[in-house]
């Protein structure tokens, strides 16, 4: 058994271990690195669990999956911090997609769902669709929504994503090619390339 703990140092001398899923009032900043300016952005607060990663989801046995959402939704909303828990639910889909665990996808949906609320914008929203797929059909209102997206967009990639989620191989093949052979292998690592199988 793997277990998550945290080693928190209380003064020179002494450390103090800490199950964060029993105690999970914690507070934490975090920021991230800006691929374009090569700078880590201003420091914002937190959910230490947004910084969980796939083999994070896959290796350890105690992870609390409510906790963790209940944690990450009582931590200060920010855009820095939505960034952050994208990337907490695409890794978090990614371990699904290898383990099948339904307290992982319930965890992304309600995620997901949630910082669509916060700020509803098509990323979100297809990030949303794409972890509801995962459970059932998605609605005929969910795939107008869906349609008006791809429409509306100019961004290859949101039209990729919106196509996977229609079934739309055709478009999907046509826009792939349009990508740089990086984009490209990029885009097959996100986890709304694996719907593709599906």
């Amino acid at each position: 058994i793997k277990c998550f703990i945290l080693r928190v140092k209380k003064n020179e001398n002494e450390v103090e271990y800490i199950n964060p899923f029993e105690n999970y009032n914690l507070k934490f900043e975090m920021d991230m690195f800006n691929n374009e300016t090569k700078l880590n952005n201003e420091r914002f607060s937190a959910s230490l669990f947004v910084t969980f990663n796939e083999s994070d989801f896959l290796k350890y046995d105690n992870i609390n999956y409510d906790t963790m959402f209940k944690d990450i939704i009582s931590t200060e909303y920010s855009d820095s911090y939505g960034q952050a828990i994208n990337y907490f639910i695409l890794n978090l889909l990614c371990a699904y997609d290898k383990k099948k665990d339904e307290e992982m996808l319930d965890c992304a949906i309600k995620t997901a769902s949630w910082l669509y609320e916060k700020n509803n914008t098509d990323v979100n929203f297809l990030n949303k669709m794409q972890a509801l797929y995962r459970r059932q059909s998605l609605s005929e209102e969910e795939i107008e929504k869906i349609l008006q997206i791809k429409e509306a967009t100019n961004n290859n990639e949101i039209i990729i994503g919106c196509s996977i989620l229609l079934g739309e191989k055709h478009t999907y093949n046509h826009y792939m090619k349009k990508l740089s052979q990086e984009r490209r292998e990029e885009f097959l690592i996100y986890p709304i390339s694996h719907l593709l199988n599906t």
